[in-house]
C-alpha cells in the first residue's frame, strides 16, 4: 500500500476482515508543568480561616500536616505565617497580618501628619459619623473656625500707636475657649469592633502659619494591650503544630 511518497506494508492477521488506517501527524504529549508554590496573604484571621476550611477539604500541597507544617509568629511585624511544608519548593504558605484599621490610619494620630486648618476641617467634616458625641463634634468644628494668629502688637493693644516691627513679626495662636479634645469611636485594628479613643488637637505656629496635628496617649495603650490577646486567640487554630516565635 502506498501513502504519499512512502510505501507502507500492512500485514493483516488471519481472520481479520476489516481494519482502519489513520494518517496524519501524531499529537505531541502535553509538557509537564513545573509545580509552583502558593502564597496567600490576608488579615490576622487568615491562618485560622484557612485551617477551618482546609483541615476538612484540602488536597495535595494545601493539606495541613502537623508532621510537616511550621508556624512562625512575629509580633514586631504583626504576622503569623503558616508554612505547610518548608522542605518542599512547591508548597503553600499563609500569612496573617495584624494591621491598624483604615478608619484610624486616615487621621494620622501620633504620626508626623500635619494639617493646615482647611485640611483638618475637611478631614473631620467627612468623619462626623466616627465621633462619639455629635455635640462635641459641632463644638470642635466651631472652635477650629475661630482659631487665628495674633501679633504681639495686637496682644499689647499697642500703647505705642506706631507699633514695633519686631513685635509685629511675633505671632501666636489666639484660640479662646478652644475645644481641643474629642472621642472617636473607631476600630483600632482591621477586622475588630470599634473602640473609644480620646484624641487631642495640637497646634503651633510655623513659618507664620498655624499647623495642626492629632495625638492620643490612650491609643498607644489600647494598641499595645490588645496584641497578646489577639495573637493567642488566632494561634488556637494551629494547636499541636510547631510554633516558632521570633
Amino acid at each position: 500500500m502506498q501513502t504519499g511518497n512512502e510505501n507502507v506494508r500492512i500485514v493483516v492477521p488471519e481472520g481479520v476482515t476489516e481494519f482502519t488506517l489513520r494518517q496524519g501527524v501524531a499529537v505531541e504529549p502535553l509538557k509537564l508543568k513545573e509545580a509552583k508554590s502558593i502564597a496567600l496573604t490576608g488579615d490576622i484571621h487568615a491562618v485560622a480561616q484557612y485551617m477551618k476550611v482546609r483541615s476538612e477539604s484540602a488536597q495535595g500541597i494545601q493539606v495541613p500536616d502537623k508532621s510537616k507544617a511550621v508556624v512562625v509568629v512575629n509580633k514586631d511585624a504583626m504576622t503569623i505565617v503558616l508554612d505547610l511544608d518548608p522542605d518542599n519548593y512547591a508548597k503553600t504558605t499563609v500569612t496573617a497580618k495584624l494591621e491598624k484599621s483604615k478608619e484610624l490610619l486616615k487621621f494620622g494620630i501620633n504620626e508626623e501628619v500635619f494639617y493646615d486648618r482647611k485640611g483638618l476641617l475637611k478631614e473631620l467634616k467627612f468623619s462626623r459619623n466616627l465621633f462619639d458625641n455629635q455635640v462635641t463634634y459641632n463644638a470642635v468644628m466651631a472652635s477650629l473656625m475661630q482659631v487665628r494668629m495674633q501679633t504681639q502688637a495686637e496682644m499689647q493693644q499697642s500703647s505705642d500707636n506706631r507699633g514695633n516691627r519686631n513685635n509685629q513679626d511675633m505671632v501666636q495662636v489666639h484660640a479662646p475657649d478652644f475645644v481641643s479634645t474629642f472621642v472617636l469611636n473607631v476600630p483600632v485594628y482591621k477586622g475588630f469592633p470599634a473602640e473609644k479613643i480620646e484624641v487631642e488637637i495640637c497646634f503651633e505656629v510655623r513659618d507664620n502659619k498655624i499647623v495642626f496635628w492629632l495625638e492620643s496617649v490612650g491609643l498607644n495603650d489600647v494598641l499595645a494591650a490588645k496584641i497578646d490577646g489577639i495573637f493567642d486567640a488566632e494561634l488556637k487554630s494551629v494547636e499541636g503544630f510547631v510554633i516558632i516565635h521570633q
